[in-house]
């Protein structure tokens, strides 16, 4: 009896050491086995997460291409508007002057005596220079009379551009302007055409208004004048240029404005 008893608790024994040992390693498997699936799924959850950011910058890219696109548009569409710069300056002195309608030559003055005084005044300085008189010459009245009313338009503030963007003087422009007037003179010494302008206050109401315009053209004369010896001498220079010959004047009034504006062309021949 003894000895069964011996037996079944040594088999029992036995028994719980295989189940122990059995239980172990399938227990380390299972974990093992779910350590791996965890790895899987956070390597997969990685996976997705670059292919959505892959999404996101090829998006992105795609949206500042549109958006550059874009842009470009309107500079491809300015390009042609180019060509219109040229007939907009052409049209600048007739749109300027129909825009100043009470410019006008002044009313009750005796325009012949005020360019005698005025080339009077010329003369006396080019004698006591020992220089040939001036004459004038009624294309030079024309063509000072043309850019006048585009001075006065501009309330003198163009002064000798012909072009929006000209530099003050540029003389190949104010060449081609004067030769599309019929005005090509010779170049003598170096000196082929010029223009001077200048403004000044003029009112006056009485019934013969020339002594009044005088007096106050007088003004810019001596505005001339006074840039002898001086750095900058352009006008004093037209009056004394020896190479130039021939002279054309204008004078024109704005009443509104109590201006006077006068323009002067040289040439040489």
């Amino acid at each position: 009896m003894k000895i069964i008893l011996v037996s079944i608790l040594i088999s029992c024994s036995i028994l719980k050491s295989v189940d122990a040992a059995t239980l172990t390693p399938s227990l380390t498997t299972q974990m093992q086995h779910q350590e791996q699936i965890n790895t899987k799924n956070i390597y997969t959850a990685r996976l997705a997460e670059i292919a959505n950011k892959k999404a996101e910058t090829k998006a992105r890219l795609l949206a500042l291409k549109n958006r550059s696109n874009k842009s470009v548009t309107p500079v491809i569409t300015s390009a042609p508007i180019k060509p219109t710069i040229a007939p907009q300056a052409t049209l600048t002195h007739t749109a300027v002057v129909a825009q100043q309608s009470n410019i006008s030559s002044p009313h009750s003055v005796d325009m012949s005596r005020v360019k005698s005084t005025w080339i009077g005044w010329y003369n006396g300085v080019r004698q006591s220079e020992g220089l040939v008189s001036y004459i004038y010459d009624t294309r030079l009245d024309a063509t000072a009379y043309d850019w006048n009313q585009v001075f006065a338009s501009g309330k003198g503030l163009n002064h000798h551009r012909r072009n929006p963007g000209d530099s003050y003087y540029n003389f190949a422009v104010i060449d081609q302007w004067f030769t599309a007037r019929g005005i090509n003179p010779r170049i003598i010494g170096r000196a082929k055409h010029t223009e001077n302008v200048g403004y000044g206050y003029y009112s006056c109401n009485s019934g013969d208004c020339t002594d009044s315009l005088i007096r106050s053209i007088r003004s810019t004369f001596d505005f001339f004048m006074s840039e002898k010896g001086k750095s900058y001498d352009a006008h004093y220079q037209s009056i004394v240029q020896p190479n130039f010959s021939k002279i054309g004047l204008s004078v024109i009034v704005v009443p509104g404005e109590q201006r006077y504006y006068l323009t002067v062309h040289y040439i040489t021949q």
